[in-house]
């Protein structure tokens, strides 16, 4: 087996042709090596994924849980903010309906 063919099976050769990367390994120094960095790439890739998983868990453990209480004054406010926007609407609507009857008279 070349070291071009080696290689290509890193870091996990398959099950097929196992024991010939095995017998190539045994023999050339560039190619254990290029396994071993593999591997080490493999390796911090899982730990970054466990790292940011321990992280994500943190930031849910330490976010704020909204009282219910809490939570329905802030929805009241976000209804009374509808209401009065909307009555302003129809203010603006009513003045310029006014405007344009007295206008045209």
């Amino acid at each position: 087996m070349t070291c071009a063919e080696t290689r290509r099976q890193l870091p996990e050769p398959e099950p097929a042709v196992i024991a010939q990367v095995d017998d190539h390994l045994a023999l050339c120094p560039p190619c254990r090596g290029e396994q071993a960095a593999l591997r080490e790439v493999d390796r911090r890739i899982e730990q970054l994924g466990q790292h940011r998983l321990r992280h994500a868990a943190q930031v849910l453990n330490a976010s704020v849980i909204v009282e219910p209480d809490k939570l329905a004054l802030d929805r009241a406010k976000g209804s009374l903010w509808r209401v009065a926007g909307v009555s302003v609407i129809a203010v603006a609507a009513l003045f310029l309906t006014l405007l344009v009857f007295f206008h045209l008279r």
